[in-house]
Order: structure tokens, then C-alpha cells, then sequence
């Protein structure tokens, strides 16, 4: 990365009273954010381990039914129970790869925010 560093504090001054606070205000603000970011990540990784249990649990279940009424000739009913096995399947996948990925990301952003919150200045800056 070739950042100048020397020129981002003016530049964190100009952004500052662009928006009319104090560039130490903006940095607390900026470091609540990553805090922020952090948590959100955090409930995220909650709530697509409680889809994953679920997932985990229902599809089964899904298959079961699937056989019964396959026994039973609905073959209707079996390939919407097939259906939904293979999509409760696919999104225990998709939460299986996201959840390393937010949890990683939310203990980052909770452990560093004056990392992160440096970083969006840059970003910042760089537009």
C-alpha cells in the first residue's frame, strides 16, 4: 500500500471541518464505527449459526418425509420435501463458510478498531 502518511493528517483536518467537528471527534466517531462494524459481525455469526442448527436439524427430516411419501405414491409432496432437504443442505453450506469469515472479521474489529477505523480514513482520503 503507498500511502503518504505524512499528508493524511491535513487531510483528516480537512475532512473534519468539512463536516464540521474536531478531527479528535471524528476519530472517536470513526472508532465507535469499527466497534460497530465489529458487533454487527458478531450477530451475524450468531444468527447464521442458529440457520445452520436449524438447517442441520430440519433436513432429515425433510429426507424422511421425503421417503415416506414416496412409499406413499405423492410424488408431489416427495419432491418438495427432496426440494427443501437439498436447499436446507445448501444453505448449511453457505452459513458453514460465511460464519469463519464474520467471526474472524468481529473479533478483528472488536481487539483493533484504531486499525480499522485508520483504515477507513485511508479510504477516506484515497476517494
Amino acid at each position: 500500500m503507498n500511502v503518504d502518511f505524512t499528508s493524511i493528517a491535513p487531510l483528516l483536518d480537512h475532512l473534519a471541518q468539512k463536516i464540521g467537528v474536531t478531527v479528535d471527534n471524528l476519530w472517536g466517531v470513526m472508532i465507535r464505527q469499527a466497534i460497530t462494524n465489529g458487533i454487527t459481525d458478531l450477530i451475524l455469526t450468531l444468527f447464521l449459526s442458529i440457520v445452520l442448527f436449524v438447517s442441520i436439524k430440519q433436513t432429515p427430516h425433510f429426507f424422511k418425509k421425503a421417503k415416506e411419501e414416496e412409499k406413499g405414491g405423492s410424488t408431489s409432496s416427495q419432491v418438495n420435501n427432496e426440494v427443501f432437504g437439498i436447499l436446507t443442505i445448501t444453505v448449511a453450506i453457505v452459513a458453514i463458510i460465511f460464519i469463519p469469515l464474520l467471526l474472524t472479521s468481529s473479533i478483528k474489529h472488536l481487539v483493533n478498531p484504531e486499525y480499522y477505523a485508520f483504515m477507513d480514513i485511508i479510504g477516506l482520503v484515497k476517494k
